[in-house]
C-alpha cells in the first residue's frame, strides 16, 4: 500500500479533495482484500455455488461504499456488526467470528470431563447479546466464537415445551435418530449474516447431550424447529457451513430477502420463526 495514504499528521485545512482521493484509495484495498479473501474461501465451494462470489462482492461494496462515505443508515445488523469486529457490548459478549477463520472449519474436540465455564458464560452472552440486538437468534456453537470444543448453546424462547429455562448448553451432544421425512429451508448463520442458504433438513431428530448439572440429558423426536436448529449446531462443530449444503434454489443476499420474505417462500417448504 503506497505510504502517502496512511500519515501520522492530520491533513491540511482546505484539502479536502486530497482526504476524499485517499479514502477511495483505501476503500478500494480494503474491498479488493475483502473480495479476495471470500473468493478463497467458497472456492472450496461446489461450482453451483459461484454465484455466491458475485453477491458476496456486492454487499462488501455496499456496506464499504456506506462506511467510507460515513453515511448513516440504518441497520438491523448494527449491533451484529460491533460483535464481529470485537467491540465491547454491555453483556461483554465474544466476538462472533466470520466466514473464513479457522475455527468454523475445525472439527471440534469433546468437551469431556473439562468445565469450560467461563467459555460456555461467553457463548451464552454472545447468544443474548445477538438476540437483544436483532430480535431474532435461536442458537450458537463454540467454533463461532473461536472456541473449537463440542458445546452449543439453544434458546427457542419461553414457550418452549423442550427447551425449559433456557438459554441451555448442551456439551458432547450426539444425534442418536434422525426422521426419514425432510424438508427444505432459507438458512441463516451468524457467522455469514449477509446471506441465507436454502439447505435440506430432518423433520425431526433424537439428541442426547451432557447438560449444565454434568449429566446425561436426552431430547426425544424433537420438533421441526428444534431439529433444524440442532442439525444446524451440531453440524458446526464438525466444520460443515450452510455454504456447503446449499441446494439449487441457492444462495440470497439478507438484504434483498428482507426486502420481500414472500416472494421466496415457493422455494422451499419451510420457514424460520422467529423466537424473541
Amino acid at each position: 500500500m503506497d505510504r502517502s495514504i496512511v500519515s501520522s499528521s492530520p491533513p491540511r485545512a482546505g484539502r479536502p479533495s486530497t482526504l476524499y482521493r485517499q479514502a477511495g484509495v483505501l476503500k478500494n484495498c480494503v474491498f479488493c482484500a475483502c473480495r479476495q479473501r471470500l473468493r478463497i474461501v467458497l472456492s472450496t465451494a461446489s461450482a453451483r455455488h459461484a454465484g455466491a462470489v458475485e453477491l458476496c462482492d456486492m454487499v462488501l461494496r455496499r456496506h464499504l461504499l456506506r462506511s467510507w462515505c460515513g453515511v448513516a443508515t440504518r441497520s438491523r445488523w448494527s449491533t451484529s456488526r460491533a460483535l464481529h469486529q470485537g467491540q465491547s457490548t454491555p453483556s461483554q459478549a465474544q466476538p462472533v467470528v466470520l466466514l473464513g477463520h479457522p475455527a468454523l472449519r475445525a472439527r471440534c474436540e469433546p468437551c469431556g470431563n473439562d468445565d469450560l465455564a467461563s467459555e460456555k458464560a461467553a457463548l451464552v452472552a454472545a447468544l443474548e447479546a445477538f438476540r437483544r440486538a436483532n430480535g431474532f437468534g435461536r442458537g450458537i456453537a463454540a467454533p463461532q466464537i473461536g472456541v473449537t470444543r463440542r458445546f452449543i448453546a439453544v434458546n427457542m424462547g419461553d414457550n418452549h415445551p423442550v427447551v425449559r429455562d433456557p438459554p441451555r448448553v448442551l456439551s458432547d451432544p450426539v444425534v442418536t435418530w434422525r426422521s426419514a421425512e425432510t424438508f427444505t429451508l432459507f438458512d441463516d448463520c451468524m457467522s455469514l449474516p449477509w446471506i441465507l442458504c436454502a439447505v435440506r433438513r430432518h423433520e425431526s431428530i433424537s439428541v442426547e447431550f451432557t447438560n449444565e448439572a454434568g449429566e446425561r440429558e436426552q431430547w426425544s423426536e424433537v420438533d421441526k424447529p428444534l431439529s433444524e436448529l440442532l442439525q444446524h449446531e451440531l453440524d458446526h462443530l464438525d466444520g460443515v457451513l450452510i455454504v456447503d449444503l446449499a441446494l439449487p434454489q441457492g444462495v440470497i443476499s439478507r438484504e434483498v430477502f428482507d426486502q420481500d420474505p414472500s416472494a421466496f417462500k415457493d422455494h422451499v417448504d419451510y420457514f424460520i420463526e422467529p423466537t424473541v
